[in-house]
């Protein structure tokens, strides 16, 4: 004899917990149609809103923007609202790729290398911070591999000074020690 017992399964896995408030947001741009990279722009007036008031404070944007939703085919499109936030403060923005774009692109990510050129152009080297997120990043490339997106396969197309401050120099700065 077996017993059958519905078992009621949850809307999300329990090991990826989404806020209430999170989920509501998440329904709401579904229903409005609204993409959700419309909701990452209009926090950008919020951010540089508080910017604006916190000037003086040092700020780092961890984990840089949402890199997935701005992807468009083998490019990344930023629109300018997203560097708002930046313009009236002296906030960072750290350069994390291959955590949220590592399962679509490979290494040595070449189609990174426009957006790279971009994002100096924009906010300048002394703004950009490398970053890794180890040891999470393994799932994609090693350690040596995401300093070589910078170190090696940039070589030409930014000047090596921008290099230096995105690899370690502009993060020495910030924290005091030199460089």
């Amino acid at each position: 004899m077996s017993l059958d017992v519905a078992m009621p399964r949850p809307a999300r896995p329990p090991w990826l917990p989404v806020h209430p408030r999170r989920a509501l947001s998440l329904r709401r741009h579904r229903l409005l149609g609204r993409p959700p990279a419309a909701h990452v722009l209009g926090r950008c007036g919020r951010a540089r809103q508080a910017d604006l008031l916190h000037a003086e404070r040092l700020a780092v944007h961890t984990h840089g923007f949402p890199w997935r939703l701005f992807r468009h085919g083998d490019r990344l499109h930023l629109p300018g609202a997203l560097f708002e936030p930046f313009r009236a403060s002296s906030a960072r923005l750290q350069l994390l790729f291959p955590i949220s774009l590592g399962n679509i692109w490979d290494f040595p990510y070449a189609e990174l290398r426009p957006t790279i050129v971009e994002l100096v152009d924009t906010l300048g080297s002394d703004r950009l911070i490398y970053g890794t997120d180890m040891p999470n990043v393994e799932r994609f490339c090693n350690y040596r591999q995401t300093l070589d997106t910078f170190r090696v396969h940039c070589r030409g197309l930014i000047p090596d000074e921008d290099i230096a401050n995105i690899i370690g120099g502009t993060a020495a700065r910030l924290f005091g020690l030199g460089a």
